[in-house]
């Protein structure tokens, strides 16, 4: 059975709102990983199809995202250009730095 990436990104975008809500900025920042690793999973699996042995790091992803789009179907290349999935619209949250993580 396949993993449903989408619903689980989903579900780590909402809660990490919640923790975000609770200026609780830790947790939220690794919800939010969580889910930018099941977005970049989605898809790769539009791309090159279910079943694939997928890690958890998330350059290695990133970079097979940029190999499959550039291969000629093409199929992921539409999801990668669309700024709910390239962008986040919160901002930073106030007293978040990046190296508090």
């Amino acid at each position: 059975m396949a993993d449903n990436y989408p619903a689980a990104a989903e579900k780590h975008v909402k809660d990490a709102e919640s923790l975000l809500a609770a200026d609780r900025f830790d947790g939220t920042g690794y919800l939010a990983g969580y889910a930018v690793e099941c977005v970049l999973k989605t898809l790769i699996e539009v791309e090159g199809g279910p079943g694939r042995r997928l890690g958890h790091e998330i350059p290695a992803l990133a970079q097979e995202i940029v190999r499959l789009t550039g291969l000629p179907t093409q199929r992921a290349a539409r999801y990668v250009k669309l700024s709910g999935v390239t962008s986040l619209d919160y901002g930073c949250p106030n007293g978040w730095r990046p190296d508090s993580l």
